[in-house]
């Protein structure tokens, strides 16, 4: 991004995405890893709903000229299908999709964190 850009980075979960049908996976003590219980949870975000508000917030502040930056802390293994998402769904094109990296086990809010800081570079 260059230093003249207007950058708006949005969270994807819980923004944008509604996965909260699913959240039962996660609490779901079927006896496999905690690895094995978030990928199945992961493999669901293609049928994800759109928080509608969050989608008119971004083709608004698309409209206005400034560049998209989309933030998510699902793993990187994820970003297929979640560029595939946004697409299907009508979202304005990113300028990036910022994931979690490859072995990467910090908290959410640390990975955000660094997709700012990213952004803000």
């Amino acid at each position: 991004m260059t230093g003249s850009e207007r950058v708006v980075m949005f969270d994807i979960d819980g923004g944008l995405a509604g996965l909260s049908a699913f959240a039962h996976l996660l609490t779901d003590d079927s006896g496999g890893t905690r690895r094995q219980t978030w990928q199945q949870f992961f493999d669901n975000v293609g049928q994800a709903v759109v928080i509608e508000p969050g989608r008119d917030v971004v083709e608004a502040v698309a409209g206005l000229g400034f560049v998209v930056v989309y933030s998510t802390s699902r793993p990187a293994s994820c970003a297929p299908q979640t560029r595939m998402w946004l697409e299907e769904k009508g979202f304005p094109p990113g300028r990036a999709l910022l994931c979690r990296p490859r072995g990467d086990h910090r908290p959410a809010v640390e990975v955000k964190a660094g997709h700012c800081r990213a952004v803000g570079r």
